[in-house]
């Protein structure tokens, strides 16, 4: 009975300042939550927590503190590549500057300050344990601690910057950073190297950056330059992505994007998909196989390489609720119920 008061408590304290969702689909169930304050999921284990300077749980939001862990994808403020990696921990985070402590997946202290657009970035990644495989690169081994310096000048339309990190075991390493921007337009490009502090195997060493932005277009492009060719038999690595987005009209949209990687033998592997919206007529194809849909609410039909299914969805004020019958005998669904 006091676990069923709790939950009611804890439920009620929720809703009186933000939006709780319970909800369930084929993993399982879940109970998320998104306020001013407080946001959390529980099916994803993210935590969130908000007051004033005050931060706690995921800080990766949180730009000066984010760029001197991971500054391959957080290149620029206004252009970020979107895949920057995840850290937790505490933070004080003001306008101009920052204190912060890693806490996930790495731990240690940090400090960044922006003064009239130079920002200057301090990290201590602590010691942790270290794999030791025969063959390995010396970058791939997770640094006992690393230090961390990072100096970058922006403004609107210009990009100017360099990071130095030294690791007791790997030695220092040194990057560079240059940009432009104008008018949507922003060109950024990124050499050399940093610690490897989230201990991966992907080392990016150098790479193009290209965004555009206007109110039918926008694209991306990005390649990267990966691994230097070590070991016997290793080829440098390349990968290269772009996507587009065409708006005509506000009724018709197309969305192409393509992903190629450079394999072990040289060659490549490409992946590519179209996707034609023209009301509620959807047109999709991905590597050769494709879709049609047609959304008829509360009903969508699609046919596919794979077959067709039958989708079945309907949304109220704070209850969401869709069933998907698919040819093949399968069936997913899932349900949300917002309390707030």
């Amino acid at each position: 009975m006091k676990k069923v008061l709790l939950a009611a408590m804890l439920l009620f304290c929720l809703c009186s300042l933000g939006a709780a969702s319970l909800f369930s689909d084929d993993e399982g169930p879940g109970l998320s939550y998104s306020g001013s304050f407080l946001s959390f999921n529980t099916r994803t284990d993210y935590f969130r927590l908000r007051y004033r300077m005050i931060a706690l749980g995921a800080l990766a939001d949180i730009w000066n503190a984010a760029a001197v862990f991971d500054t391959y994808a957080f290149s620029w403020k206004n252009h970020w590549k979107g895949e920057g990696r995840s850290f937790s921990g505490a933070a004080l985070s003001f306008d101009q500057a920052a204190f912060f402590w890693a806490s996930e997946p790495f731990y240690g202290p940090g400090v960044s300050i922006n003064l009239y657009g130079l920002q200057m970035s301090v990290a201590y990644v602590g010691r942790r344990k270290t794999k030791d495989y025969l063959l390995m690169n010396h970058w791939e081994r997770a640094q006992p601690h690393s230090l961390l310096l990072r100096l970058t000048y922006s403004n609107e339309y210009f990009l100017l910057g360099g990071k130095l990190s030294h690791s007791s075991q790997t030695g220092s390493d040194f990057l560079i950073q240059a940009g432009l921007s104008y008018k949507g337009l922003s060109l950024i490009y990124t050499r050399g190297s940093e610690a490897n502090v989230y201990d991966v195997s992907r080392r990016v060493q150098r790479a193009f950056y290209i965004a555009l932005d206007s109110q039918r277009l926008s694209f991306r492009f990005s390649l990267e330059y990966l691994n230097d060719p070590v070991r016997a038999g290793d080829f440098r690595q390349i990968e290269a992505w772009h996507e587009a987005a065409f708006e005509f009209w506000d009724r018709i949209k197309l969305t192409a994007g393509q992903k190629s990687i450079s394999d072990s033998t040289g060659g490549w592997k490409t992946s590519r998909a179209v996707k034609l919206e023209v009301r509620n007529v959807t047109i999709g194809l991905e590597d050769g196989e494709y879709e049609i849909s047609i959304a008829l609410s509360p009903v969508t039909v699609s046919i596919g390489s794979e077959g067709f299914s039958f989708a079945y969805a309907v949304s109220q004020d704070r209850f969401s609720l869709s069933i998907k019958l698919y040819s093949s005998g399968r069936i997913d669904s899932s349900f949300s119920f917002e309390f707030a």
